[in-house]
């Protein structure tokens, strides 16, 4: 017995299989004896064999895969057992498995930019069609193809603009869209689908992460389709991984561009601090040059008595070289008060008392230097200066040497008070 799904398989009628043996059914000695084997291994341990796929030939002289299952049944009226056999036809899934093995394969190692040419390629290879086409959807309006492989080569790319009708459109509105035949009829002023000598289409979206469309994956034949849920499943398939390199592609454009603009920012920073740096040493070289200039003596300290500016003036004054600038450059001289006797208290020398906050002008103080034979008469002018938060943080002295006005003041102090007696 055998039903009309068995006649149908091998391209015949159920009346006609009924006495046939598999050597009528089979040219292949070796699966003959192979399906033997099985059949008698069943009646002979009365007990069911399944056998997960078996690849046959057709009647159109195509490879087949059946899964089957056999049984042990006894025969009506005999005493005797025969082999009831269920067999499906999985050569759809196995070609689709064998599909997706094959694109599995071609794209595995590829990424990046290099990833979308070879899934196309892939996919013509895979599913038997001349064309496949990956897009990205750009301001939401324009979709410009990343690969298309058509006819065994890739091709320049192209843009599509979504306000006219296309089946690329109709994919990005419906997430799925599906022509099997007479594509040409549904849009029938695209020249790209005459170009392409289209007849069918289909077409899957890329979602981003957050489910919106970015671009579509499609594919394009010449001939009606056949097996649509199974090219279905594989652009479904690849749609997510395509779409995910689509996301990283745009995450390193990104990326790529933040950094340019990065970069430009620190070069223009750059260029900012060496104009800044240019207008410092301008400023650093003007004002060294006003302290060189200068006649009076110029002498900043800090709090820890530090020296920070000592003009060449000020060496002069006090007897010691440009570079000959002690840290503790108060042990050089001893000062005195006005009466040239009593040593100046280190708290009443001119720059402790800056560095309180004193302000005043006019203080006359001796300087008696080790290397000269006679005193300076020095008039100084001291001011605290503060730094950024107000506090002080040194002093400044402006030394005038006045010993040869104070010599001077000598006579006419005489003839003063001479005329006053």
């Amino acid at each position: 017995m055998a039903n009309q799904a068995m006649a149908n398989f091998y391209g015949t009628t159920v009346e006609d299989l009924i006495g046939k043996s598999l050597t009528d059914l089979y040219a292949d000695p070796a699966a003959v004896n192979l399906f033997l084997s099985q059949n008698q291994w069943v009646i002979h341990n009365r007990q069911s064999l399944f056998i997960p796929e078996e690849q046959v030939e057709s009647c159109h002289s195509d490879i087949e895969w059946l899964q089957w299952q056999k049984q042990p049944i006894q025969l009506p009226g005999r005493d005797e057992y025969g082999v009831l056999g269920i067999g499906v036809n999985i050569t759809a899934r196995k070609r689709s498995e064998a599909a997706l093995e094959s694109i599995l394969q071609g794209t595995v190692s590829a990424t990046g930019e290099d990833f979308f040419p070879v899934l196309v390629q892939s996919i013509v290879s895979a599913l038997g069609v001349r064309h496949a086409m990956i897009t990205e959807l750009i301001d939401h309006q324009t979709l410009s193809t990343l690969a298309l492989w058509s006819n065994d080569q890739f091709h320049p790319p192209l843009s599509f603009d979504l306000n006219l009708p296309l089946p690329c459109g109709r994919t990005v509105e419906q997430g799925l869209f599906v022509c099997p035949s007479h594509i040409g009829e549904v849009f029938p002023d695209n020249q790209v689908l005459e170009q392409l000598e289209a007849d069918s289409y289909l077409g899957v979206s890329l979602q981003g992460e957050e489910g919106q469309v970015i671009g579509v994956l499609c594919i394009i034949d010449d001939q009606p389709l056949t097996d649509i849920a199974q090219s279905e499943d594989l652009l479904r398939i690849f749609a997510a991984r395509a779409a995910a390199e689509l996301e990283r592609k745009r995450a390193i454009a990104a990326l790529q561009q933040l950094n340019q603009e990065l970069e430009f920012r620190v070069a223009e920073r750059t260029q900012e601090l060496m104009r800044s740096q240019i207008d410092l040493q301008n400023q650093t070289h003007l004002l060294q040059a006003i302290l060189n200039s200068m006649g009076d003596g110029l002498i900043v300290t800090n709090l820890e008595q530090e020296v920070l500016v000592f003009n060449p003036a000020a060496c002069r004054i006090v007897g010691i070289g440009q570079d000959e600038i002690p840290a503790d450059w108060m042990t050089h001289c001893q000062l005195y008060l006005s009466d040239r006797k009593t040593p100046c208290p280190s708290e009443q020398a001119p720059l402790a008392r800056a560095m309180r906050g004193e302000v005043a002008d006019n203080v006359e103080i001796y300087v008696r230097d080790f290397k000269r034979s006679e005193d300076i008469l020095l008039d100084c002018t001291i001011r605290p200066f503060y730094n950024k938060t107000g506090q002080i943080a040194g002093g400044v002295a402006v030394l005038r040497d006045i010993t040869d006005k104070s010599r001077l003041r000598k006579p006419y102090a005489s003839v003063n008070r001479s005329f006053g007696h």
